[in-house]
């Protein structure tokens, strides 16, 4: 019965500790005021689509006020002072990628289940296996535990992911023109390839509406 509860309150704190935010990154700063354009602007690296080559980066766009901005266009700079070489992927390269990280990541998850359905088989078998040896019997619970809670936490942390990142089609890349309604946000993204070995610590956005307002924003990224 303890076990049993402790085992409830597992999954209770791991999927409090989950929760789906507004702005899952590091919030931006506004460093123009021309207009009274205020977007709160957030960016993250989403690690799980990004590798030594390649940076994923989502940004949310969060309007509290009461009046809708349309979005005309964004200009992005990826970093500042470093002069880094950098290439943003778009059109047939980004669908190129896209197909190549599907095939990618299938394989994969496909050994990450095999490595949770394995772990979890061992431990299930050396209970069973373990007669009267007290000591054998709590490896084998571990055992068998660990394998649970990991595809637990896999399948919460990939529910997760599915919720704060925006899905890989062009719409709702950074390029593409949108509109942030009232009181709500928005998602865009970005992938960008640094040949080179050293990363960015900060994005530049100039966002300009198709009212004729335009702002920069400055976002860390590391």
């Amino acid at each position: 019965m303890i076990n049993t509860i402790k085992l409830y309150l597992l999954l209770a704190t791991s999927f409090l500790i989950s929760c789906a935010t507004t702005h899952p990154g590091k919030m931006g700063e506004q460093l123009t005021k021309n207009s009274n354009l205020e977007l709160t602007v957030s960016g993250k690296v989403v690690k799980a689509y990004s590798d030594n080559a390649h940076q994923f980066l989502d940004f949310t766009f969060e309007n509290k006020k009461t009046n809708w901005e349309r979005i005309k266009s964004i200009e992005f700079k990826y970093g500042n002072d470093e002069n880094l070489v950098y290439n943003v992927i778009v059109g047939e390269d980004l669908v190129t990628w896209a197909n190549a990280f599907s095939a990618k990541k299938a394989k994969e998850d496909h050994n990450t289940a095999m490595a949770l359905s394995g772990l979890m088989l061992a431990g299930a078998v050396l209970t069973l296996a373990s007669g009267n040896s007290d000591t054998a019997k709590v490896v084998g619970a571990t055992s068998y535990a660990a394998g649970a809670t990991g595809a637990i936490f896999y399948t919460i942390n990939e529910e997760l992911r599915k919720v704060e990142t925006s899905k890989l089609v062009p719409k709702s890349h950074l390029y593409s023109n949108f509109s942030v309604p009232a009181g709500m946000f928005v998602r865009r993204w970005v992938l960008v390839n640094v040949p080179g070995d050293k990363w960015a610590t900060t994005a530049y956005l100039t966002i300009n509406t198709v009212d004729g307002k335009s702002e920069q924003y400055k976002v860390s990224i590391n």
